[in-house]
């Protein structure tokens, strides 16, 4: 008996120390599009808190930092309080590949531009549009007029509007090639029943692509 062998196309597989638990890169089937982009050239603007920009997972990614909070030298988390949530975006992001360390970015040849919105010195260590307009408007400044970022995440929400001078700020991260990506809001269930909250702001904008979660088997998330 003879067998056709058809060519089945194989994909490297990083090394990363947790990659066996990123579900969601083999979902997406991310590697296998590696060899024709891994990011680079591309620069994420992470618009978060709770940032280590020294991680070792991150660092030799970082490429830009603004505190647009408290407006000090340096986004670096200094209370526990603050969390550690801009660390993990940034990680999804753009977290270093085939290091043995930690996770494999999405696209982990991309550049991470970090910038802090909360107040660290208040209590809760809080964001608000306020310091999310400053942090949106600069990184559309960017250098010599050009933007400091082609993509700007913003991995957090309201379930109200944020106002004229959130929505200007991304009407103009918009008019200036920006891909705005937002949350769409971790609201899909309630005892594991559907829960249908509308969308939260500002991913409920329409100058920004709103993003929902799902699990390993493609249905809507409930975290």
């Amino acid at each position: 008996m003879t067998y056709e062998v058809l060519p089945v196309p194989i994909f490297p597989f990083s090394d990363d120390q947790f990659r066996d638990l990123q579900w969601n890169l083999d979902r997406v089937q991310a590697e296998q599009l590696w060899s024709v982009s891994d990011g680079s050239g591309v620069t994420i603007a992470v618009l978060d808190n709770g940032f280590y920009p020294d991680h070792p997972d991150l660092r030799h990614n970082v490429v830009g930092q603004y505190d647009a909070g408290d407006q000090l030298s340096s986004v670096q988390s200094d209370r526990p309080e603050c969390g550690t949530h801009g660390t993990h975006v940034a990680g999804i992001a753009a977290a270093v590949a085939n290091n043995q360390i930690g996770v494999a970015g999405t696209a982990p040849g991309a550049g991470l531009y970090l910038v802090d919105l909360d107040y660290s010195e208040r209590p809760g260590c809080p964001m608000d549009s306020t310091s999310l307009v400053r942090g949106i408007q600069h990184v559309v400044t960017g250098n010599s007029g050009s933007p400091h970022a082609d993509v700007m995440n913003l991995s957090l929400g309201a379930s109200t509007p944020l106002g004229e001078a959130t929505q200007s700020a991304l009407r103009a991260a918009r008019d200036a090639g920006i891909i705005v990506v937002g949350a769409a809001g971790n609201t899909a269930c309630n005892a594991g029943q559907p829960t249908y909250d509308p969308v939260s702001y500002p991913a409920a904008y329409p100058e920004v692509w709103a993003v929902g979660a799902t699990d390993r088997n493609d249905g809507r998330a409930c975290y």
